[in-house]
């Protein structure tokens, strides 16, 4: 459909789900810089913290499995306030755990609900675009990679003052209830509420969608993706406090930079996809981001390590959004479950990750373990290639 103007309605309903988008990065953009403290604090390997985010991934499955199917019966506004306000306060009760065992459970509780929480916004930005016809996810990711710079960056700063990590964890915890309620109180502007009442007409050319091939594709380049981006966000810390010695403040940079370059390279993808086509970013975007991971990893200056991980960052930056989008194109009615499929796969890329690079990093060093992530970039590019081939076929073969 050719884009339709963005009225008042249309445009406080956009800026509810960039603050949804914003509110999920601040709090994994403060996690990513407190996990370095807590895991200090309670004794943890490198693999039992790498064991504890795989067990905490692994609960989001169910969440993320069923929360497509709340969406498209309740709508993407109900989730977000309900998931939102308990993924909140699963995230402060984080910072409360004492041992190994229950910062495992609190974290398997809050990655479960904060997996409905990004169904739910998602589902929420793919049915903006179908009403308006209009590519915002990549804003919508760029509000994502702009509130972890702002989390990760707040949770170096507090923290370098001598603010206590749970403090820290409590008042991130607050801003994203603020953010659930104001949705809440906003519901009736999602773009889903006439498909709510009109019974989903479409259901069953959205279920079709769903289970294309070129959906499944763009699961599997989102599972490297995030692979990619979950790995950087978890260890680039911890890496640079552990092989330069860095001070707090500085080993904070790396997943500050890193979610920065995801910020403006998702704000400049529109304008590189409509250049390139979709496919030729994508395939560009894996090796991009296999030479910035081995320009982090072969460098013994810090300067050069953060110059690593930007240009890693830059490269990511498109993949989610572009297929979030083009499912969304695929999904008809089904747009919940069509996010399910991709979040869920993407999710295996933080499911795995954690546990392979924890695991790797016991045997031969975080260093070494790292550089998996060259691999997972040649992976996307050859992911897009097998993508354009499937989309292809998949033209020639609608009905006209």
């Amino acid at each position: 459909m050719p884009p339709q103007p963005i009225d008042g309605r249309a445009s406080r309903e956009l800026v509810l789900v960039i603050a949804a988008f914003v509110a999920l990065g601040m709090m994994f953009g403060s996690w990513q810089v407190l996990v370095v403290e807590q895991k200090l604090a309670l004794g943890l390997s490198d693999g039992q913290l790498g064991g504890a985010i795989a067990i905490g991934t692994a609960g989001a499955y169910p969440a993320l499995f069923f929360g497509g199917r709340l969406v498209d019966r309740y709508g993407a506004a109900a989730l977000i306030a309900a998931a939102g306000t308990l993924a909140a306060l699963g995230f402060g009760l984080l910072g409360v755990a004492r041992n190994g065992a229950a910062f495992t459970g609190m974290l398997l509780a809050f990655f479960a609900l904060a997996g409905a929480y990004d169904v739910a916004i998602n589902t929420a930005g793919m049915h903006f675009e179908q009403r308006q016809g209009r590519r915002v996810m990549p804003v919508l990711h760029a509000g994502y990679s702009g509130g972890a710079v702002l989390g990760a960056v707040a949770a170096g700063l507090l923290l370098q003052l001598g603010v206590a990590f749970r403090a820290v964890f409590a008042l991130a915890a607050g801003v994203a209830v603020v953010v659930a309620l104001a949705v809440h109180l906003q519901r009736n502007l999602f773009a889903d509420v006439e498909l709510l009442k009109s019974g989903l007409p479409d259901r069953g050319r959205g279920r079709r969608a769903f289970h294309s091939p070129t959906v499944w594709w763009l699961a599997a380049i989102t599972g490297l993706c995030f692979f990619g981006e979950g790995a950087v966000e978890t260890w680039s810390a911890l890496y640079l406090r552990e092989h330069f010695g860095a001070a707090v403040i500085v080993a904070a940079a790396g997943p500050a930079v890193f979610h920065a370059a995801m910020f403006v390279g998702r704000l400049a993808s529109a304008a590189v996809v409509a250049r390139t086509g979709p496919y030729t970013t994508l395939r560009a975007a894996g090796a991009l981001c296999a030479l910035g991971i081995a320009l982090a990893l072969a460098s013994d200056s810090v300067a050069l390590t953060l110059c690593g991980w930007l240009v890693a960052g830059l490269a990511l930056a498109a993949i989610a959004p572009q297929a979030f989008s083009i499912a969304g194109d695929h999904a008809g009615g089904r747009g919940g479950e069509a996010s399910s499929l991709i979040t869920m796969v993407g999710y295996s890329g933080f499911l795995f990750g954690p546990a392979l690079i924890g695991g790797l990093s016991e045997l031969f060093g975080l260093r070494t373990a790292l550089a998996s992530l060259i691999v997972a970039g040649f992976a996307i590019s050859a992911v897009a290639l097998r993508l354009r081939g499937t989309a292809r076929r998949a033209v020639v073969a609608a009905p006209k």
